[in-house]
């Protein structure tokens, strides 16, 4: 899935305010359409935003991934009644300190995280890095990048086969 093809679909026309579906249609590689039902399931209601962290972790065991999040944490201290600012990503796993002291914005959000897949979360706005390429109509903005999200593969889900699918699946050993 890549943007443009999303940008051109009825479906994405008729409904506004969807960047979380869009973000996630593009990470996660499935259709919009598909990803559109999934969150309509979940209680998003047409043409209304709806929270990223609310579902991210859902969608990921849904569909084979694994999500982890690093959140933008702002520290202040000060040195001769000068304030002085520090800035840095919190990995939820290891709660380790990554990305220290950037000022990372959807414009040069790849020079910091390269290759990948990412949903990145911004004031108000969720979009989606893939492979280095910011795939949103926000491409080459100055906002600043407040969460992100690193979506990995864990594997291929597997559909569950019905006794009928199984049966006729097999081979004859006659």
């Amino acid at each position: 899935m890549d943007y443009k093809i999303i940008e051109n679909s009825t479906a994405y026309k008729l409904d506004k305010n969807c960047c979380t579906v869009v973000a996630s249609s593009i990470a996660f590689d499935v259709p919009f359409e598909e990803m559109q039902t999934y969150f309509f399931k979940h209680g998003r209601k047409r043409n209304r935003g709806y929270w990223m962290r609310n579902i991210i972790k859902e969608i990921a065991k849904d569909y084979g991934y694994k999500v982890i999040s690093y959140d933008k944490i702002n520290d202040y201290y000060y040195i001769d009644k000068k304030r002085i600012d520090t800035s840095y990503f919190l990995n939820s796993e290891t709660n380790e300190k990554t990305l220290e002291n950037c000022s990372m914005t959807v414009n040069n959000c790849s020079s910091y995280l390269g290759k990948g897949t990412y949903i990145l979360g911004v004031s108000r706005h969720v979009l989606a890095l893939k492979n280095g390429i910011v795939e949103d109509w926000s491409k080459g903005s100055k906002r600043r990048v407040e969460r992100i999200y690193k979506i990995e593969k864990v594997g291929k889900k597997v559909k569950t086969l019905t006794f009928a699918e199984e049966f006729k699946n097999r081979k004859s050993f006659f």
